[in-house]
């Protein structure tokens, strides 16, 4: 005589349960939801000759998690003649579009790990660019990625640079060692002829 397995009605249920919590969990996004994220920022130089394209460096650490992991945007401002250029971690002058590959406003930069990483931005191109002082205005954004904007939703990690005028390549003119020699024997025989030469 064979025997039917019979389960109680409350393990049947919970064991329901069980499977709908597991594919639920399954289908759920890896978002990083409650992580954390830090932003620090280095230029490439703090003095820049016209002429010579300069990069910011940005640092991003965030907690782990799955991505996607959110953007780096690199812009640069001019800084006015009196204050601060970054009061409040908010550049107080005006943007410098128009200098980034493409001729773009912002170097954007897609962040591709979690942890602490390096992102450089595009070149930044000073080809006619007025000498003066400058501030590279860098925001790490992490949209819907569950990582907060660093340093804050509307703050900038703020790096300042000078560009200055390029040294004149203008040179004194360079002679080959063997003119002087010419002239050490021309120059006698110059007054030799004269001597030589009749009275008018």
């Amino acid at each position: 005589m064979s025997k039917r397995l019979v389960f109680p009605e409350g393990a049947l249920v919970l064991a329901f349960l069980s499977v709908i919590g597991l594919a639920a969990l399954g289908a759920a996004p890896a978002f990083a939801t409650g992580g954390t994220s830090t932003l620090s920022t280095t230029p490439s130089a703090t003095t820049v000759v016209v002429g010579t394209a300069t990069t910011d460096a940005a640092t991003v650490t965030l907690s782990t998690g799955s991505g996607p992991f959110g953007s780096v945007v690199f812009a640069v401002y001019t800084v006015p003649a009196t204050g601060s250029p970054c009061p409040g971690n908010t550049p107080s002058g005006t943007q410098v579009t128009g200098r980034f590959a493409g001729s773009t406003a912002t170097s954007l930069v897609t962040v591709t790990a979690s942890g602490a990483n390096t992102y450089n931005s595009g070149p930044f191109s000073t080809v006619g660019l007025s000498p003066g002082h400058y501030v590279w205005a860098v925001r790490y954004v992490g949209g819907t990625t569950g990582y907060p904007s660093s340093p804050s939703i509307t703050g900038y990690d703020c790096e300042p640079f000078t560009v200055v005028a390029g040294v004149s390549t203008l040179r004194v003119p360079e002679f080959s060692a063997g003119l002087p020699i010419l002239l050490a024997l021309a120059i006698p025989a110059l007054f030799l002829l004269r001597r030589r030469l009749p009275s008018p």
